[in-house]
């Protein structure tokens, strides 16, 4: 029995049906799960650059990062506890990113760098607070901050 193989254009047309049929589920599914209230611009937070085409970010995992916080051995802590929910908030990007289906340079978007704005970090966390850090430095603590963070399909 031979089995008939569809032509490209037939496969185009296809891909387009199921396109059109799954588009007002998709539709449905983005805004009930991720409403415009639950997503932040990167691109107009002075706290992080963001280096993706794409700037909404789920504000469930922009908050989960703590970007523009000097970590000291209790908040890092905290965050180093709290690394299971950042992978569940990544995760969810990736969901929204499906659904969203944003592109960059016609394809669709496979990671998402953020990293620190070293100008804001420096002059709204580290110089008010100077002399106190100095203090603590010099008294052995370690003060760490998050520079950077990378997801993609396959890791973050």
């Amino acid at each position: 029995m031979e089995v008939n193989a569809l032509s490209e254009q037939q496969e185009k047309d296809l891909a387009y049906q199921h396109h059109l049929l799954f588009e007002p589920h998709r539709d449905h599914f983005k805004q009930f799960y991720f409403p415009e209230s639950s997503l932040v611009n990167t691109n107009l937070t002075p706290s992080v650059s963001c280096w993706t085409a794409e700037p909404q970010v789920l504000g469930s995992l922009f908050e989960a990062l703590k970007f523009s916080v000097l970590l000291r051995a209790d908040k890092h802590n905290t965050l180093v506890n709290h690394l299971p929910d950042i992978a569940n908030h990544a995760h969810k990007q990736l969901l929204f990113w499906q659904l969203k289906q944003p592109l960059t340079l016609g394809k669709p978007v496979q990671a998402l760098t953020l990293t620190e704005s070293e100008s804001h970090l420096w002059n709204t966390c580290i110089i008010p607070w100077e002399e106190e850090f100095q203090l603590a430095i010099l008294g052995g603590e370690r003060l760490r901050f998050l520079s950077h963070f990378h997801l993609n399909y396959t890791c973050i």
